[in-house]
């Protein structure tokens, strides 16, 4: 396990695809291209995977996360 805090974790895995895993338990599947402070998070080429439904961006709120990303 590293000894990077989450937010340095998640800047090492910019212009990587990603999994998110909202507070809903629903998750989204994408490349993850900025995030702020907050942990609002910027996605390209996005798949809702509930429903198959593809986004070419999203952004989603930092308290809409779960605290746990998949990488």
């Amino acid at each position: 396990m590293s000894n990077q805090n989450p937010n340095d974790f998640i800047k090492n895995n910019l212009g990587k695809n990603v999994l998110i895993k909202l507070q809903n338990e629903e998750e989204l599947k994408g490349k993850l291209i900025s995030l702020d402070g907050a942990l609002n998070l910027y996605l390209k080429d996005c798949i809702y995977l509930e429903n198959n439904i593809k986004f070419k961006n999203i952004f989603i709120r930092g308290n809409n996360g779960k605290n746990k990303y998949n990488f």
